[in-house]
């Protein structure tokens, strides 16, 4: 196999365990891929992964290797339990078992990010077509106000239910240094998903990470049920480069419009972050993948 054309240099197997790890490890690909081919998908360099795919190289950390054999098309877990056995390394503990609390509908499963539980309402509700300015939506007195959109540049016949736009908090991310906050509005031209970006990083180099985006049904039954894969618009997501400098920097990924969505519902903007960059976020192929959810959008068509 070549990079760029140059042969790599055989690794002897017998050598030792990670000899013959590392060695798997670069034959995954096959004949047919490069590592420029991986590397595109990744954010890395062929010479970058020809360096780090040497078994001299005692720092290919389990986050490299998850997404060299996701880029890959293998299984993270599986390649990620291979190197620890290679190097010898105890499994990870297994989390302690809690009963599964019985949730509410204010509640999201415990697999989901957590979000501000909303206050009951009466169910009396009043609808109120609103004029004001910009579409402002309110709740006053425990009622929920429902606009109905209309006009020339806003999609016909649809009810939007107010709810918070932003998660209520910054919530952590896989780059320890950066935290995310994701978001969700209506549009004039349909539906409007963001993240603000948060750096807590207190010295070093400024810091380049890519955000992911998209529109999810926040459906707990469907995520109870590890089918986190049937909440996702695949055709809504999106993604930035952003790079980030130290001290409390704060960047924004979108706004994006997305379709509106044809089926009724509770809607929210999902999130990913990583130091990589390729076309999906790791695990976007995982139907319990949900990624760190913001605000929620309530979303009724209604008949012409």
């Amino acid at each position: 196999m070549a990079v760029r054309g140059r042969k790599e240099k055989p690794i002897d197997r017998d050598e030792s365990p990670w000899h013959a790890f590392v060695d798997d490890l670069r034959k995954l690909r096959g004949e047919e891929t490069t590592l420029a081919d991986i590397g595109a998908k990744i954010g890395y360099s062929a010479s970058y992964l020809s360096r780090m795919l040497n078994p001299g190289n005692d720092n290919i950390t389990e986050r490299f290797v998850r997404a060299y054999a996701e880029a890959c098309g293998a299984d993270p877990d599986e390649w990620a339990r291979r190197r620890r056995e290679a190097l010898g390394e105890p499994e990870p503990p297994e989390p302690p078992t809690v009963p599964r609390p019985r949730l509410s509908p204010e509640e999201t499963a415990d697999t989901l990010e957590p979000l501000p539980i909303k206050p009951r309402v009466s169910q009396r509700r009043v609808a109120i077509i609103a004029s004001a300015v910009g579409g402002v939506l309110a709740v006053l007195a425990g009622t929920v106000v429902t606009t109905m959109l209309g006009g020339p540049d806003r999609p016909p016949n649809v009810v939007i239910t107010p709810t918070d736009e932003c998660r209520s908090s910054w919530a952590g991310t896989s780059q320890k240094s950066v935290l995310v906050m994701p978001c969700i509005k209506h549009d004039d031209h349909g539906i409007a998903i963001y993240a603000k970006i948060k750096s807590i990083k207190r010295g070093g180099r400024a810091e380049e990470v890519t955000v992911w985006l998209w529109l999810m049904k926040h459906d707990r039954h469907l995520v109870e049920r590890h089918a986190a894969h049937l909440t996702r618009n695949e055709a809504s997501l999106r993604r930035c480069r952003i790079r980030l400098a130290n001290a409390d920097q704060i960047a924004t990924c979108g706004p994006f419009i997305v379709p509106p969505p044809a089926e009724k519902g509770v809607y929210t903007t999902s999130s990913s972050v990583r130091s990589l960059d390729a076309t999906y976020p790791p695990g976007w192929n995982d139907p319990t993948f949900t990624g760190t959810q913001g605000g929620l959008l309530t979303w009724t068509p209604t008949r012409s």
